[in-house]
Parts: structure tokens; C-alpha cells; sequence
């Protein structure tokens, strides 16, 4: 496990293994990584714009955390776990929509515009249909430069300050796009960070800036091999990531096989250290 490896915790030093190659290809570190690294961490849900009239919603699974924003009937957005109290089963589906109420499929368990238990069939009602325990939980959201951030806890740092020197102009929006990639969520973050260490910010954030506009990528960790990256294009900035797909599925077969890539420059170097410290 990820906390007991005892070299995990030993200053790196000449060749010292910074990650074991389990780290990227086994279950149970991603486990530990989504309570340890995610839950604490402000995550992109994606862009506030989406949410500009009440009922309007963002949902998305961010490191396994189903995750949702609503707009109440004031106009306001808050977060919320995308879980039925009932039997945890989502209440939206994921993506982005428009809703009156939040209705669960599964037993049909109501909710209203602030995340409040208002009804339920009669076989399936909880005993105290008044109980703050029947509403849907509540979570942390940020919005910063135009872009919507979640946490399960929000006990790490805020991407405030690194998105301020970034030229993101949320007017300017021209495009989104999403490419799967067969990777652990660590790889992609080391093959950016060896292209533009300046790039990244804590977890999973990347955004490159040129003279042609701004791109946002939103690193969403599926599973320990599975990465999704979701494009936020403003101006005419659009990022191929073909090249990157097919290196990061590359490296994470010879994880896959034992082999660690080493770290390419001190920023990948700084990212392990920080993973490892972090979980």
C-alpha cells in the first residue's frame, strides 16, 4: 500500500525509485490517491457559463467522485455528491442540463433546487421525510476566471492564484473536446510537465497560453489506467493530443511492466515528490 512503502518516504536520493511502478498500474493506490490526493483537492468541473439560469447543472465523475452543480431558484450554484441518499445511486445524468427538480431513476427519491428531500413513493419513504440526512450532501464549490471548481473537503490549496496569471478570457470561448486516453492520470501529468513545467497546478489542472489564445485541460482521473482530458478552448487555441495519447499509453505499458520512466526533468521529479507526500 501507498503509505507503508517504507522507501516512499526516504529523501530520493542516486537511484532511488520516487514512484513504484504499481503506483500507475494497480487498483489499490488509485483507491488511496482518490481519498488521500482527490478528495481534499479543488477539481474542474468545467466552465460556469454553463450555469446561468436556475435548474441549469454540471455534473461530471472526478476521480470517482460522482460531483454536481445546481442552480437554485435565487440564481445561486452550490455542489453537491451526484448520490441519492436512498441507495446511492446518481440523481442526474452526467454532462451538463436543465432541471426542475432532481429526480432519482432507481427509487424515485425527489430533490429540489437546493439539494433538499421533498418527496418519495410511500414504500420507499424515509421514516423522517424532514431529516437533513434525507438531502443530498453538500460539497465546496469555487468558481475562478470564468471556471468551476469542486472539492469533496476542500483542504488543499486554491488554484486561485496560478489561474490569475494565466489569460483566460472566459469571453472568448471557441471550443471543447475530450480525448481518452489509456494511461494512468499521473503519466499525462508528467509528459505536460516535461513539455511546459509551468503548465500545471495541483492535482490535474493544465493550461497553456500562446499568442493565439488560452487552452484549459481538465485531467479527470477514470481509473488506474484510464485518463480523460477535456479541452476548454478560448481563442484559437486547440491543442492536438494525439502525440501525447500515444506516448502516455506507451509509458503506461512499460509500467505495466515494471519499468518506471525516470523523471525527465525536475518537474516531473517535484510532481512524485508531492504525490508520494501526499498519499
Amino acid at each position: 500500500m501507498p503509505g507503508r512503502h517504507r522507501r516512499l518516504h526516504e529523501p530520493p536520493g542516486q537511484g532511488a525509485i520516487e514512484l513504484p511502478a504499481q503506483w500507475y498500474c494497480q487498483g489499490q493506490p488509485f483507491q488511496e490517491e482518490r481519498q488521500k490526493l482527490f478528495a481534499p483537492a479543488w477539481q474542474l468541473l468545467g466552465r460556469a457559463s454553463v450555469l446561468r439560469q436556475t435548474g441549469d447543472y454540471l455534473c461530471a465523475n472526478l476521480a470517482g467522485w460522482p460531483l454536481l452543480v445546481l442552480v437554485n431558484g435565487e440564481g445561486k450554484p452550490a455542489a453537491f455528491h451526484n448520490v441519492c441518499r436512498h441507495q446511492r445511486m446518481g440523481v442526474v445524468e452526467i454532462g451538463a442540463g436543465s432541471a426542475s427538480a432532481l429526480r432519482c431513476k432507481y427509487h424515485g427519491w425527489t430533490y429540489d433546487l437546493d439539494g433538499r428531500f421533498t418527496s418519495a413513493p410511500p414504500v420507499v419513504a424515509p421514516a423522517d421525510p424532514s431529516s437533513a440526512e434525507n438531502s443530498l450532501e453538500r460539497i465546496s464549490l469555487a468558481i475562478w476566471h470564468g471556471l468551476a471548481f469542486v472539492s469533496v473537503t476542500a483542504t488543499a490549496e486554491s488554484p486561485g492564484t496560478f489561474l490569475g496569471t494565466r489569460a483566460i478570457d472566459a469571453t472568448t470561448f471557441s471550443g471543447e473536446s475530450t480525448t481518452d486516453i489509456g494511461c494512468n492520470w499521473k503519466l499525462y501529468i508528467e509528459h505536460c510537465l516535461v513539455e511546459d513545467p509551468a503548465s500545471w497546478a495541483w492535482p490535474a489542472l493544465i493550461v497553456r497560453s500562446g499568442a493565439d489564445g488560452t487552452e484549459v485541460q481538465q485531467v479527470i482521473p477514470r481509473s488506474f489506467s484510464r485518463t480523460r482530458v477535456v479541452q476548454h478552448s478560448f481563442g484559437a487555441a486547440r491543442l492536438d493530443l494525439a502525440p501525447a495519447k500515444a506516448a502516455c499509453e506507451a509509458a503506461q505499458k512499460r509500467t505495466e511492466a515494471g519499468e518506471v520512466p525516470k523523471a525527465a526533468n525536475s518537474s516531473v521529479a517535484a510532481f512524485r515528490q508531492r504525490v508520494r507526500i501526499a498519499v
